[in-house]
Protein backbone atom coordinates (compact mmCIF):
# COMPACT_ATOMS: atom_id res chain seq x y z
CA UNK A 1 0.00 0.00 0.00
CA UNK A 2 1.31 3.41 -0.92
CA UNK A 3 0.47 4.96 2.44
CA UNK A 4 2.93 2.64 4.15
CA UNK A 5 5.86 3.22 1.82
CA UNK A 6 8.28 6.08 2.31
CA UNK A 7 8.97 8.57 -0.44
CA UNK A 8 12.52 7.28 -0.71
CA UNK A 9 11.39 3.66 -0.98
CA UNK A 10 8.85 4.62 -3.64
CA UNK A 11 11.54 6.44 -5.58
CA UNK A 12 13.63 3.25 -5.59
CA UNK A 13 10.75 0.91 -6.44
CA UNK A 14 10.39 1.45 -10.19
CA UNK A 15 7.63 -1.12 -10.63
CA UNK A 16 5.40 0.34 -7.92
CA UNK A 17 6.01 3.87 -9.17
CA UNK A 18 5.08 2.89 -12.74
CA UNK A 19 1.91 1.17 -11.52
CA UNK A 20 0.98 4.27 -9.55
CA UNK A 21 1.62 6.51 -12.56
CA UNK A 22 -0.57 4.28 -14.76
CA UNK A 23 -3.33 4.31 -12.14
CA UNK A 24 -3.25 8.11 -12.12
CA UNK A 25 -3.44 8.20 -15.91
CA UNK A 26 -6.55 5.99 -15.88
CA UNK A 27 -8.22 8.03 -13.15
CA UNK A 28 -7.41 11.27 -14.95
CA UNK A 29 -8.87 10.11 -18.27
CA UNK A 30 -11.98 8.80 -16.53
CA UNK A 31 -12.45 12.07 -14.62
CA UNK A 32 -12.48 13.99 -17.88
CA UNK A 33 -15.68 12.10 -18.77
CA UNK A 34 -17.58 13.33 -15.71
CA UNK A 35 -20.17 15.98 -16.56
CA UNK A 36 -19.33 19.56 -15.61
CA UNK A 37 -22.63 19.82 -13.75
CA UNK A 38 -21.53 17.05 -11.37
CA UNK A 39 -18.09 18.60 -10.92
CA UNK A 40 -19.68 21.88 -9.83
CA UNK A 41 -21.73 20.10 -7.16
CA UNK A 42 -18.80 17.96 -5.99
CA UNK A 43 -16.45 20.81 -5.17
CA UNK A 44 -14.56 18.82 -2.51
CA UNK A 45 -12.80 17.05 -5.37
CA UNK A 46 -9.91 18.90 -7.00
CA UNK A 47 -10.99 18.03 -10.53
CA UNK A 48 -8.36 20.24 -12.10
CA UNK A 49 -5.49 18.58 -10.23
CA UNK A 50 -6.78 15.13 -11.18
CA UNK A 51 -7.01 16.14 -14.81
CA UNK A 52 -3.59 17.81 -14.71
CA UNK A 53 -1.82 14.72 -13.41
CA UNK A 54 -2.88 12.79 -16.48
CA UNK A 55 -1.61 15.47 -18.82
CA UNK A 56 1.63 15.73 -16.90
CA UNK A 57 2.15 11.98 -17.13
CA UNK A 58 1.33 11.97 -20.85
CA UNK A 59 3.76 14.76 -21.64
CA UNK A 60 6.82 13.63 -19.77
CA UNK A 61 9.68 11.51 -20.99
CA UNK A 62 11.24 11.39 -17.56
CA UNK A 63 9.74 9.99 -14.44
CA UNK A 64 7.46 12.06 -12.26
CA UNK A 65 8.87 13.22 -8.94
CA UNK A 66 7.96 10.89 -6.11
CA UNK A 67 6.78 13.70 -3.81
CA UNK A 68 4.33 14.76 -6.52
CA UNK A 69 2.90 11.22 -6.76
CA UNK A 70 2.50 11.01 -2.99
CA UNK A 71 0.89 14.46 -2.85
CA UNK A 72 -1.73 13.42 -5.38
CA UNK A 73 -2.29 10.08 -3.66
CA UNK A 74 -2.58 11.51 -0.18
CA UNK A 75 -4.37 14.77 -0.87
CA UNK A 76 -6.47 14.43 -4.00
CA UNK A 77 -7.76 10.89 -4.35
CA UNK A 78 -9.66 10.43 -1.09
CA UNK A 79 -12.25 13.12 -1.91
CA UNK A 80 -12.65 11.53 -5.35
CA UNK A 81 -13.08 8.08 -3.81
CA UNK A 82 -15.68 9.40 -1.36
CA UNK A 83 -17.56 11.11 -4.18
CA UNK A 84 -17.52 7.98 -6.36
CA UNK A 85 -18.68 5.72 -3.53
CA UNK A 86 -21.53 8.08 -2.66
CA UNK A 87 -22.74 8.30 -6.26
CA UNK A 88 -22.48 4.55 -6.77
CA UNK A 89 -24.47 3.98 -3.58
CA UNK A 90 -27.13 6.48 -4.69
CA UNK A 91 -27.30 4.87 -8.11
CA UNK A 92 -27.75 1.47 -6.49
CA UNK A 93 -30.57 2.83 -4.35
CA UNK A 94 -32.30 4.29 -7.42
CA UNK A 95 -32.06 0.98 -9.25
CA UNK A 96 -33.48 -0.99 -6.32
Amino acid sequence: MITRISEDALAKDRRRRLVLERLFEIISVASDQIPASLKVVEDDVDWQAISDIGRRLENTRDRIETYFLRTIWQGKLMPLKTCAERHLRELGEQLS
